[in-house]
C-alpha cells in the first residue's frame, strides 16, 4: 500500500513583508490623497462620505491642522501629497513588472504529419504567446528528386531562422513545439544556438504515460529531478590513428537503433557512441528540462575529447528521441567549437540522407 506524502511549502518571509508593507501603504496612501484634495476643495465631500473617512478624526483632522497653523504648512501639505503619489506610482510600477508575462516565440513546426496545436492553461497564463507556423509537409511529402527536397528544405529553414532571429532582437524567448523530420529539426536548433533562453514542448503519447498528460496538447517541459541515467555504450573505437576516421552518435531514446542500422555510415576505424535511457525505450522517456540539457550536455562533453585526435573529420548523428530533445540536442552543437556534423534521417531500417548542418548540403549514401 502506497503512503500518501504531503509537502508543505515553506513560507516565504520575503513575500510576506512585501504583502504586508503593501496593506499598510496603499490604502495609507490613498486616504492621504483624497484628504487632500477634498481640504482644497478639489473634490467634495460626498467622496469623503463614499469613501467611509472621518473629517473630524485621523489622519484628515491632522493635515487640516497643518494649513491652518501657518502659511509654510501648506507647502508641506503639498509634499505629503507628492510622497503619497509617489508611493502609488512605486506600488503599481512594481505590480506591472511581477506580473508581466514574458514574451515566447513558439515554433510550431512540422513535416512528418499535419499537426493540431493546442496548450494547457498554464502555459497561456504564464507567457505572452506568439505562434510561428513552420509547416513542412508538403515539402517532405512532395514528388520531388530526393536531393531537391533536401536542398529545399534547407532554404525554408534558413528563411524560418531569418525570422526567428528578428522575435529574439525583440526580446522573445524561443519555444519549440514539433513533430519533424530528425536532420531538419536538429539544423533547426543548431542554427538558433543556445545563447538565448529556449523553452521546450512535447506531445505526450507513451505507453506508461499518466493518462491525463495524454491529452493531445503539448506541454512545456520544466526542470526537474531526472529519473533515469543517461548511459553510454562504446561499440567501437579507432584502431589506426593514420587512418581517417568519423564519430557516430548514436541515441537511441524512443526507438532501439541496431548496429545494422547503421552499418552503412559507419566505418572500421570509426568510433561509434550509443546512448540510451535506464528507463524502457518509449516516445515519453524524456519529460524535463534538465534531461534535454544533461543528456545533450554528456554528448558534447565525449565529443569534445574524441574530435581533437587529427584523424578524425566529421561527427555523424543517428538520433530516436522527441522532437524537443533533438531541437535542444542541436542547440548545443557549436558551429566554432565542432567539426563538421551530419545528421541522418531513419527509413526502413536504414540511414538513406542526411543534412551535413555545417556546411547546410544535403548528404545522400
Amino acid at each position: 500500500m502506497k503512503r500518501k506524502v504531503i509537502y508543505i511549502k515553506r513560507l516565504n518571509k520575503r513575500k510576506v513583508l512585501k504583502s504586508v508593507f503593501r496593506l499598510l501603504t496603499i490604502p495609507l496612501a490613498l486616504n492621504i490623497i483624497i484628504d487632500i484634495l477634498n481640504i482644497k476643495e478639489i473634490i467634495g465631500d460626498g467622496w469623503i462620505k463614499i469613501l467611509g473617512l472621518d473629517k473630524g478624526s485621523g489622519i484628515y483632522y491632522l493635515l487640516n491642522e497643518c494649513i491652518n497653523l501657518e502659511k509654510g504648512k501648506e507647502l508641506f501639505l503639498w509634499l505629503v501629497f507628492i510622497a503619497a503619489m509617489v508611493i502609488i506610482i512605486i506600488h503599481a510600477i512594481f505590480f506591472f513588472l511581477e506580473n508581466r508575462q514574458e514574451r515566447l516565440l513558439i515554433i510550431e513546426h512540422n513535416s512528418l504529419n499535419q499537426t493540431r496545436y493546442r496548450y494547457d492553461d498554464e502555459v497561456k497564463n504564464e507567457y505572452n504567446i506568439k505562434r510561428l507556423k513552420f509547416n513542412q509537409y508538403e515539402t517532405f511529402n512532395s514528388n520531388m528528386p530526393l536531393e531537391a527536397m533536401i536542398i529545399k528544405s534547407i532554404t525554408e529553414t534558413d528563411l524560418k531562422i531569418d525570422k526567428i532571429k528578428g522575435y529574439i532582437a525583440k526580446e522573445y524567448a524561443i519555444g519549440y513545439a514539433g513533430i519533424a523530420n530528425i536532420p531538419i529539426t536538429f539544423m533547426l536548433g543548431f542554427e538558433l544556438g543556445d545563447e538565448n533562453a529556449k523553452r521546450f514542448f512535447h506531445k505526450y503519447h507513451g505507453k506508461g504515460t499518466n493518462p491525463e498528460l495524454k491529452d493531445d496538447k503539448f506541454h512545456l517541459l520544466k526542470a526537474k529531478t531526472i529519473r533515469s541515467s543517461f548511459e553510454l555504450e562504446i561499440l567501437q573505437e579507432s584502431i589506426d590513428p593514420e587512418q581517417e576516421s568519423n564519430i557516430i552518435i548514436v541515441v537511441s531514446l524512443t526507438q532501439p537503433i541496431e548496429k545494422s542500422d547503421f552499418s552503412s555510415i559507419a566505418g572500421s576505424n570509426d568510433y561509434i557512441y550509443r546512448y540510451t535511457s535506464s528507463d524502457d525505450i518509449d516516445y515519453d522517456v524524456v519529460d524535463s528540462e534538465t534531461q534535454i540539457e544533461q543528456y545533450a550536455d554528456k554528448i558534447l562533453s565525449d565529443i569534445a575529447i574524441i574530435q581533437k585526435k587529427k584523424n578524425v573529420k566529421r561527427i555523424r548523428l543517428c538520433i530516436a528521441a522527441s522532437g524537443a530533445f533533438i531541437f535542444g540536442l542541436g542547440t548545443k552543437f557549436s558551429k566554432t567549437q565542432n567539426i563538421e556534423t551530419v545528421v541522418y534521417h531513419f527509413e526502413k531500417k536504414q540511414y538513406p540522407w542526411g543534412i551535413n548542418v555545417t556546411k547546410k548540403i544535403p548528404v545522400i549514401n
